[in-house]
């Protein structure tokens, strides 16, 4: 789309002469690819019910309003949008452009990907356009197609601004320098041929808790809900969304691996309290009661650093692992403790939304956590000697 690049040079006053003689074309050229997008997004309107501690709807309590976008998945009326958008509703409101209005049901959400299908009857709109190949890079022109404050199509242009890559699962998820506001969440993202490259699931800010994101010293950026207007947005990739969105239409779900523990990455400072320079893995800072990590007796102030013979290198590569793992599936989880090695058998659950979420009040104390551990060791090597002393002395 040379007309859109020229587009850009335009906006930094590269030439004031092509400007002139190109911007019409330019903006012809953005009109028709929003018009195009246009006919495969819609409004999504969910009205949640509150619940008190016992898990049932509070009577007579005010219900909470989510606004946001949709795109249209399939001929067969599945609209893909986020579980932030539908939160605890069964039912939605769609709206088009074209202003026509529709009852959706809710066939199911993914809380680890955000991601939600809406089932419509009947709706006559074409499926959204999505890019075959994945062929993203920072600087790539995007556009969001959205909801913004409730007016749909809303339009904001600007560039892919970097991509967080996994190993063993590629481009998980794209970071935009693109103005969004509220109700652009669960619009597409496209780029300069109107394909839809992936969904807006919120905005980027910067915070002070590990666990989450790729974490860097004094922080980590983390995906928030879009309250306000933001500058820096956050969306799922379509390489994934496709997968999801199946699975959640053939069952209702997906079903993903849960072990049970909150954990940090390695630091410098760590590894030299551990005196262990060389030392690969994640720390572990708390495991969760009567989960698969607690049976086979991981510790906080363990190391993990194998899954399944895969070495863990990071908090989101050992998430992702656990995450891609059947429950019921038996692995192996190699740890240290102190200097000593373990590889124990451990039988993967269901998951648990948020069990990889570290609390930012477990960040100070993760130091001590690895001390208290050791301190637990020794006082339990003491009392095996005691015990022999004793016995000797029998």
């Amino acid at each position: 789309m040379k007309s859109v690049v020229l587009g850009v040079a335009i906006a930094v006053g590269v030439s004031s002469l092509v400007a002139a003689a190109g911007i019409g074309e330019v903006e012809k050229e953005i009109v028709d690819l929003v018009a195009d997008v246009s006919s495969s997004i819609v409004s999504v309107t969910s009205v949640s019910p509150h619940f008190h501690s016992a898990g049932q709807v509070t009577p007579f309590a005010p219900r909470s309003r989510s606004v946001g976008c949709g795109i249209v998945f399939d001929k067969e009326g599945h609209i893909l949008t986020t579980s932030t958008v539908v939160g605890n509703a069964n039912e939605v409101e769609i709206g088009t452009c074209s202003g026509r209005a529709y009852r959706g049901a809710v066939l199911g959400t993914d809380r680890v990907s955000d991601v939600a299908v809406v089932k419509v009857e009947n709706l006559d709109l074409e499926p959204a356009r999505f890019a075959v190949e994945d062929d993203i890079k920072p600087g790539s022109l995007v556009f969001v197609v959205g909801n913004a404050f409730g007016s749909l199509p809303s339009v904001s242009m600007g560039v892919v601004s970097a991509i967080e890559k996994d190993v063993d699962q590629g481009v998980t998820s794209l970071r935009l320098a693109v103005p969004i506001s509220p109700g652009d969440v669960g619009g597409p993202v496209v780029n300069s041929q109107g394909e839809v490259i992936g969904i807006v699931l919120g905005r980027l800010t910067l915070r002070s808790t590990y666990g989450t994101g790729r974490s860097s010293r004094g922080g980590s950026l983390s995906l928030t809900t879009l309250t306000q207007p933001s500058n820096l947005a956050v969306a799922m990739p379509s390489s994934k969304l496709g997968e999801i969105c199946k699975e959640i239409i053939q069952k209702g779900s997906i079903r993903r691996g849960y072990f049970g523990v909150r954990v940090l990455d390695l630091t410098d400072e760590m590894r030299e309290r551990m005196r262990n320079k060389d030392i690969q893995g994640v720390v572990v800072v708390d495991v969760m009661k009567g989960s698969p990590a607690e049976s086979v007796g991981i510790r906080p102030g363990d190391v993990i650093t194998d899954f399944n013979s895969t070495p863990v290198v990071s908090v989101e590569s050992l998430r992702n692992q656990v995450l891609d793992t059947s429950p019921g599936e038996v692995v192996q989880i190699g740890f240290r403790r102190g200097a000593t090695r373990h590889n124990r058998k451990v039988r993967i659950a269901n998951h648990v939304p948020g069990y990889l979420n570290l609390p930012a009040s477990l960040q100070s104390v993760s130091d001590a956590e690895i001390l208290r551990s050791r301190i637990e060791d020794l006082k339990r090597e003491i009392r095996q000697l005691q015990d022999e002393l004793k016995r000797l002395d029998r």
